[in-house]
């Protein structure tokens, strides 16, 4: 029984995985032809979160809801540069369209979807995700020890690879809910452990 829930266990994570990968060779052809760079995985995973978490239905219970994008803001010093641009390009995340906003700091920001905190934000993370408490905006960032500190996405590269962290509490606090499937990728999961299926 056990060595059944193992392979069941491989298959999902590997069909995820595809996914992900399917979405970054779907990226135009002026992006890396070799291996995908730091960059371009983040921009991947950023991209393939916004697929495999649920926001609350309120958010959009209003007639416009498709004709309002989806919001990726980037604060800070870019992290991932032009490769998210490529990469969501006349995409569909949620039902709609995706855009790409990015905020110097705080001062700019407008409400989005999801939140890339860069690490050049490292010393005002307290007062971001404050500001940004109590709404639904899914966080994401490299900051070290991200998840530890209320976010809900965490960045860290070991080996060369680019891995994830989820605060899964930080996320179902915001209304979000995420797909048992991403967790199965994560490297860590701290929190509650009640996902959607």
């Amino acid at each position: 029984m056990q060595l059944l829930a193992r392979r069941h266990h491989s298959r999902a994570v590997l069909g995820l995985l595809g996914l992900f990968l399917s979405a970054w060779l779907a990226m135009p052809a002026t992006a890396s032809a070799d291996a995908p760079t730091e960059p371009e995985v983040k921009a991947v995973f950023v991209y393939n979160f916004g697929k495999f978490v649920k926001w609350p239905e309120s958010e959009y219970s209003d007639e416009t809801r498709t004709e309002r994008p989806f919001v990726i803001g980037v604060l800070g010093e870019d992290p991932v540069g032009d490769a998210l641009d490529r990469l969501v390009a006349n995409h569909v995340v949620q039902g709609r369209h995706v855009s790409v906003s990015r905020f110097a700091s705080m001062k700019d920001y407008l409400p989005c979807d999801i939140l890339f905190i860069a690490s050049s934000e490292t010393g005002d993370l307290k007062t971001i995700l404050k500001s940004v408490q109590g709404s639904s905006t899914l966080t994401v960032s490299d900051v070290p020890h991200f998840t530890e500190r209320g976010g809900m996405f965490g960045f860290q590269t070991e080996n060369s690879r680019v891995r994830f962290e989820v605060n899964l509490g930080s996320a179902q606090s915001a209304g979000l809910t995420v797909s048992s499937q991403l967790l199965k990728l994560a490297r860590n999961v701290i929190g509650q452990r009640k996902a959607e299926q």
